[in-house]
Formats: structure tokens, C-alpha cells, sequence
């Protein structure tokens, strides 16, 4: 689109698909509108002018649409009179060809609304009249901040952020937000790749309600108090650190807010450097600890656990000391995700009360004069109320030890996400109670988890009886086909299923119309297999399926 020009009286141009605009001549648009629903493409020198006679003049990049200003030089919308504005409801993408060039938003209200982003890569948005701050209160969408960009809203200060805000990189630059004092619920600040941020001296404090994220490379300064620490505990809000964190505060020895650390991120002292998190000792009911990107972290002595511990695949936790939901043997009131190794004293595992999920790499181990040593080697019951996973295609052999594993609780045997045959519990028996669950994750005929044993039990054992509920969980690669079968329950040579199977069967996903589940026994173990719902298909109710794809 080119040759500029005044558009009067127009109610409004719509434009869909691609759109280029590339003329350096000027557009006058007077009590007009222009709507981008497509990708909208601005390399062009020339601006719009936005006018009111009538009634106001806007530019609106909707919902789904885009539109990236890209070239060198200043791109200028002006309006002239009141009320015309610039909205944005989609996406906003500035990255011209260096920092010096600008979009520059003069005299016209500029509106980054609920689910949009302004995304300034490269180069200077600029702004004299935005209308998505109130009383201080950064609204509406989200933005993102790169290497060589700047966002210039000249000289409105942003005291609370309802949105994300992300800064990338050393050089980038949102003045607003120096002045920033809280992140609500609805908000997050990231700074990342290099960016460092210091708090408002003259502020009394900084509060996080939403999330904080310190990426690795950068290093965030709350320069007053950081409310969200009180008498030695860290709570409410989410803190992603793979940065620094540095806070003017005693140490940390209960969380009860979401803790991610990643690789060697850290929150430390911004007095003396000291780490702030050595001294933990509880992890409480409203409180997260994950590990992610290869961390490590050790504690000074026992931790008590009532909330949630997720330790990712490359990291690891050592406990010099017992971890408190462990008693006995038994893991109960709190929530566990091993992706990586987990090192304690008294964590051997017999039963589960709680919610304990392990990966593919995942190692609960137990410390010992000769050495680590498996903590899941004694599992032998799923209490009612717990649940007890193996996810990632982690496969779970308790053959060696002769162990029955009662289910009266939920397990979960997930696929492998693409990476191998799914998960497994190997055991020389398996005892299904009436409120138990085994939940099967169906990826592909060839990935989905299942159990392999010499001995299964439903109830009681008795000819007919049944007990407990198999779920199958359908992933989204999962197409259903008539006569598919998965042998869930697989039977280790000589092997015996004592009872009927499963009191039932329900599926999560989407199987189909006219679809549905039916289990089976025979030599092999207890399958399902893809049948006509019943009344659909008499001939096929009568197993002459026209093919038949089978994996156990």
C-alpha cells in the first residue's frame, strides 16, 4: 500500500492476509478507521494522520493480527484534535534497522490491550498520550523489550505492572518501570540475558505478588525492602532465578512462596553476599522448591516438606539430614516430582500417602556408610488419597526384592513422550483394591505405560470379581482406530490374573464417535481394545474386526 493521500468519511478499511505497507507519501485519515486482521508489513518512510471532525480516527491492529515495522527512519502516527488512537490487540513488532530509528506515537492514544504484545526488538516506540497506564498501573497487554530496543513513554512512571514486562540484554530500555514497586497477581518482570535491574531507592519497598524472573547473566536489586521476605520466611509470588537476586534481608528458613532456581542462580545478601537460601529448613504448605537447568542445592540439616519439591532431570537435592515427609517408610503430605537425583537420610520408600512422581532419570536415594542406595526398592503399597508415578518412560523393576504392590491409592504410568515404549512397573505381584486407580497414558501404539507382573489380584482373587478403575489418558498423537489393543496388565511367562479385571474403564481424551474401550483377558494378560460403541456395528461387536494392531 502506497501513494498516501487524505481518506475522509470512510467508516472503516479492513485489511486481511498480508499487507505491506511501503510508500514514503503521508496518509490523512479523517474520521476513518483502518482494522488489520492479517500480518501487517511497514517498511515504508511514510506515516499516518489521524483526524476528527466528526468523530475520532484510529488504527487498529485486532485480535490475531500483526504489525511489524521493519527499514530504517522514523515511522509517525500524529493526530490531530482528540480522542484518535493507536490500538493494539494483537501484536505489535518493532524492529527497525537500528536504535536510532522510531515509531513515534504523537498526539494520538496509544492502547496495548488484554491479550496483545508489544514486541520492540530493534529501534524506539514512542509515546506522549498512552492510556494503557492508570494511577500508575501498567494494563492491558503484555511487553517484551529486546537487546536494542527502548520503549519512550516520556515521563509517565509505572508503580504496579498487571502485565508482563520482559527486558532482554544489556542494552534494552523501558524507563517507565524504574519507578516500579509492585508486580501484581496478573504481572510478571523477567530480566534476562545480561539486563540488570536496581528497585526505586526512594520507594519504601518492592512487592511481588505475580513473578519475579532473574535470568541467568542478569542480576536484580531490590535496593529497599523486598516485603515478600518476613521473619525469615519467603512468601507469596512466584521468583524464577537463574541470575542473581539480591535482597537487603536476613536469611531464608521457610518458603511459602514458588521457588524455581535454575543452573547457578541465587538470592543472596546485598550487604554481605551471603547465600540467603543456606539456612532452609521447611518447605511449607503454600511453598514450591524446583530445580531446573542442572541446580544443585544441599541444606545445612533436616528439611520439613508439607508443600511441593520438583528436582528436573540434570539437578539435584541433598538433604544432610531426613526429609519430614518421610516417617517411617512411609512419603504422605506433600508433593514430590523427581526428574533428578534426590539424596536424604531416612528416604527409604515402603508406602504412599502422598504425591510422588518419578522421570525417566529420576533417583530417590537414601544415604549409606557403603554408599547411595535406592530408596523406591521397598515400595510395596499406594496408600487411599496417594499417588505414585512413573512418567517419561521410566521403568520402575521391583522384581529383584519379590514385592507385591498393593493399589489403593492412584498410579500413574505415563508414556514416554516420544522417547522409547512408555513406563512400567515391574513387579512379581500387583494387588488392584476396590478404590484404586491405574492410570494409563496412551501415546502411540508403541508408547503407552503398563504393568508387568507374574500375579495380578483384583479384590479379592475370586472367579468374577472385579475392582478399582483403569483410566486411559489419550495424547493428542493418539488416533484411535477400530481393533487397536494395548496390553496394559502384561503377564511375565506362567503368569496368573486371579479376579475379572478392572470394575471399570474410563477414558480422558478424545476417542472418537462411535468408539470405545473394552478390556480383555487372555494368556498374555489384561488388554483394551478399541471396539463400536454398543448398537454401532453389530458384526464387528462380534470380534470380525477387519484389521487388528496389537501392542504389549
Amino acid at each position: 500500500m502506497q501513494g498516501g493521500g487524505r481518506v475522509a468519511n470512510v467508516s472503516r478499511f479492513t485489511f486481511s492476509g498480508v499487507t505491506n505497507f511501503t510508500g514514503n507519501d503521508d496518509f490523512d485519515l479523517c474520521d476513518t478507521d483502518v482494522f488489520i486482521r492479517g500480518r501487517g508489513e511497514w517498511s515504508g518512510g511514510g506515516g499516518f494522520t489521524l483526524e476528527g471532525v466528526n468523530r475520532s480516527s484510529e488504527i487498529v491492529v485486532e485480535r490475531g493480527g500483526s504489525l511489524s515495522l521493519t527499514g530504517s527512519g522514523e515511522r509517525r502516527i500524529r493526530g490531530v484534535g482528540v480522542l484518535n488512537r493507536f490500538v493494539n490487540r494483537g501484536t505489535l513488532s518493532v524492529n527497525l534497522d537500528d536504535p536510532a530509528s522510531m515509531m513515534d506515537i504523537d498526539n494520538a492514544m496509544l492502547l496495548n490491550t488484554d491479550g496483545a504484545l508489544v514486541d520492540v526488538t530493534s529501534g524506539t516506540l514512542r509515546s506522549n498520550a498512552f492510556g494503557s497506564a492508570i494511577l500508575g498501573r501498567l494494563e492491558g497487554g503484555d511487553w517484551a523489550v529486546g537487546d536494542a530496543g527502548t520503549v519512550d513513554l516520556l515521563g509517565i512512571q509505572i508503580r504496579e505492572t498487571a502485565v508482563r514486562v520482559e527486558l532482554s540484554g544489556a542494552g534494552s530500555s523501558f524507563g517507565a518501570i524504574d519507578s516500579l514497586q509492585k508486580v501484581l497477581a496478573t504481572g510478571a518482570l523477567a530480566v534476562r540475558d545480561g539486563r540488570d535491574f536496581v528497585t526505586d531507592a526512594t520507594a519504601t519497598e518492592f512487592d511481588v505478588r505475580g513473578e519475579l524472573e532473574v535470568g541467568a547473566g542478569s542480576t536484580f536489586t531490590v535496593s529497599t525492602m523486598l516485603t515478600n521476605i518476613q521473619g525469615g520466611a519467603l512468601r507469596r509470588g512466584r521468583f524464577v532465578v537463574g541470575g542473581t537476586l539480591e535482597v537487603e534481608a536476613g536469611g531464608i528458613s521457610t518458603l511459602g512462596a514458588d521457588l524455581v532456581l535454575r543452573g547457578s542462580g541465587s538470592i543472596v545478601d546485598a550487604a554481605g553476599g551471603g547465600d540467603l537460601l543456606a539456612g532452609l529448613a521447611d518447605i511449607d504448605s503454600d511453598g514450591t522448591l524446583e530445580l531446573a537447568s542442572g541446580a544443585v542445592f544441599s541444606t545445612a540439616g533436616d528439611l520439613s516438606l508439607t508443600g511441593a519439591l520438583k528436582i528436573g532431570s540434570g539437578s539435584a537435592m541433598t538433604i544432610n539430614g531426613d526429609l519430614g515427609a518421610f516417617q517411617g517408610g512411609v512419603f504422605g503430605g506433600a508433593t514430590v516430582e523427581l526428574g533428578g537425583d534426590m539424596l536424604a537420610d531416612n528416604t527409604t520408600l515402603e508406602r504412599v500417602e502422598g504425591r510422588l512422581t518419578v522421570g525417566r532419570d529420576g533417583r530417590l536415594l537414601v544415604s549409606d556408610a557403603g554408599g547411595p542406595m535406592d530408596g523406591l526398592a521397598s515400595l510395596r503399597r499406594i496408600e487411599s488419597g496417594g499417588t505414585f508415578g512413573l512418567v517419561g518412560g521410566r521403568v520402575l523393576d521391583l522384581t529383584p526384592t519379590d514385592n507385591t504392590v498393593e493399589i489403593a491409592g492412584t498410579l500413574v504410568l505415563g508414556s514416554s513422550s516420544g522417547s522409547g515404549t512408555g513406563s512400567a512397573l515391574m513387579a512379581d505381584g500387583v494387588a488392584i483394591e476396590t478404590g484404586g486407580e491405574v492410570r494409563i497414558e496412551i501415546a502411540s501404539l508403541g508408547d503407552f505405560g503398563r504393568i508387568e507382573t507374574a500375579a495380578a489380584a483384583f479384590g479379592g482373587g475370586a472367579p468374577g470379581e472385579t475392582a478399582g478403575v483403569l483410566t486411559l489418558v489419550l495424547g493428542e498423537g493418539y488416533s484411535a482406530t477400530l481393533g487397536d489393543e494395548f496390553l496394559v496388565v502384561a503377564l511375565t511367562p506362567g503368569g496368573v490374573i486371579n479376579g475379572a479385571g478392572f470394575g471399570s474403564i474410563a477414558v480422558n481424551g478424545v476417542l472418537g464417535g462411535g468408539l470405545f474401550f473394552e478390556q480383555f483377558i487372555d494368556a498374555d494378560g489384561l488388554g483394551v481394545r478399541v471396539v463400536p460403541t454398543p448398537g454401532v456395528g453389530g458384526v464387528m461387536m462380534l470380534g470380525l474386526f477387519v484389521s487388528r494392531r496389537r501392542r504389549g
